[in-house]
């Protein structure tokens, strides 16, 4: 597909991606804003048009939007949008300057037509950049990187949000002809070890490799906090894309799985698959085991050990599926089945509850539940 035909219409995988970007940039405003009266950035340098041909508007103009209508955004954000394409950048100022309401703006948007590559990347890295939340969405990879990343997130304040198109990429790392472009996203050495790991591996298999090749990639400079949102082929038999948050604090990480867990079309086992498939989802046989796992293993990681639930939470949840209600349900059942320890006990909390502050207590040598 020609990038021009991206922009034809506004499909619905488009239509959740712009929700969930638009979400995390007014709950990551809000909590910027309480910390600081200065600036806060919006980054996006793969901005396009702004528009479809439908005239719908995709997500730079829809973050436009969302800053009109927030007070504070309106105040403290600028916006900086950019393209390669000398039209797209016309036609994106031409969209901005014809929003209502875009005179409220104490900061009008800058548009920017150049190239994301190295020197970008570079200049980033020299420049203390003020709380920063960056959306990258390049059609394929062509300039997505790990230094624009990791340049994107140095700064306190700063989060990154990436569209990886997990289709170009997996053909990507067999073709010669794009080597500079799969070693820019993984690093040199990771991207040579890849491309020997995936030879002979099953679609399946192949996927878990490379996907766990850019957590590992982007753990090295971003920490613990990255959380993938996947979206599916219309047909539902395989991956497309991913959407992929970076972050070195645990509220932005925690805010961003929370908005994608409610854009999941389904979930297993009350966990979100945080997943986007058009088709409905068919429940599996042993859903209800995720839940039973989940428990065995969190007996077994805090063995020996009394701390809050809310700790937790805090420190096992980094690149799990689980959510803060999940942890809470666990370790309630967890007291119900003798398998833990809490303080307060359960006869003195309100009934199907767990505070933050309630202490658990898990045995050196935890037992195990039967799940027959």
């Amino acid at each position: 597909m020609a990038t021009d035909d991206f922009f034809e219409e506004g499909r619905d995988a488009s239509r959740v991606k712009a929700e969930i970007v638009v979400k995390y940039l007014v709950a990551w405003g809000r909590v910027m804003a309480s910390q600081t009266r200065g600036h806060l950035l919006y980054f996006d340098p793969f901005a396009g048009p702004g528009a479809y041909a439908d005239g719908s508007r995709s997500t730079p103009l829809l973050c436009l939007d969302a800053a009109i209508a927030n007070m504070q955004l309106a105040q403290q954000l600028v916006m900086v949008l950019g393209d390669r394409d000398q039209g797209y950048c016309e036609e994106l100022r031409g969209h901005i300057d014809e929003t209502a309401g875009i005179e409220t703006l104490a900061n009008a948007p800058i548009v920017v037509c150049d190239d994301v590559d190295h020197d970008l990347a570079a200049m980033l890295a020299r420049t203390d950049l003020a709380p920063t939340f960056a959306f990258l969405d390049p059609w394929g990879y062509k300039g997505l990187s790990l230094d624009l990343v990791n340049s994107l997130l140095k700064d306190w304040g700063c989060d990154c949000l990436f569209f990886f198109n997990y289709n170009r990429v997996n053909a990507g790392l067999t073709n010669p002809k794009v080597d500079e472009h799969v070693t820019a996203l993984f690093g040199a050495e990771r991207a040579q070890c890849l491309r020997d790991e995936i030879q002979g591996l099953t679609p399946d298999a192949r996927e878990a490799v490379v996907m766990g090749a850019l957590l590992a990639a982007l753990k090295e400079g971003a920490g613990d906090f990255v959380h993938l949102f996947r979206f599916m082929t219309p047909d539902g038999k395989r991956t497309s894309r991913y959407l992929v948050f970076a972050s070195k604090h645990f509220l932005g990480y925690e805010i961003f799985r929370d908005i994608t867990a409610k854009a999941s079309s389904y979930a297993e086992g009350d966990v979100p698959a945080y997943t986007y498939t058009a088709l409905p989802y068919q429940a599996g046989l042993f859903d209800h085991l995720i839940m039973e796992d989940f428990k065995d293993e969190l007996a077994r990681h805090f063995a020996g050990r009394t701390l809050t639930a809310k700790a937790v939470y805090e420190e096992h949840s980094p690149g799990k599926r689980f959510r803060a209600p999940n942890y809470k349900t666990a370790l309630r059942e967890l007291e119900q089945e003798g398998r833990i320890a809490a303080d307060p006990p359960a006869e003195q909390r309100k009934k199907n509850t767990m505070a933050d502050g309630t202490r658990v207590t898990v045995p050196s040598r935890p037992k195990e539940a039967g799940h027959g």
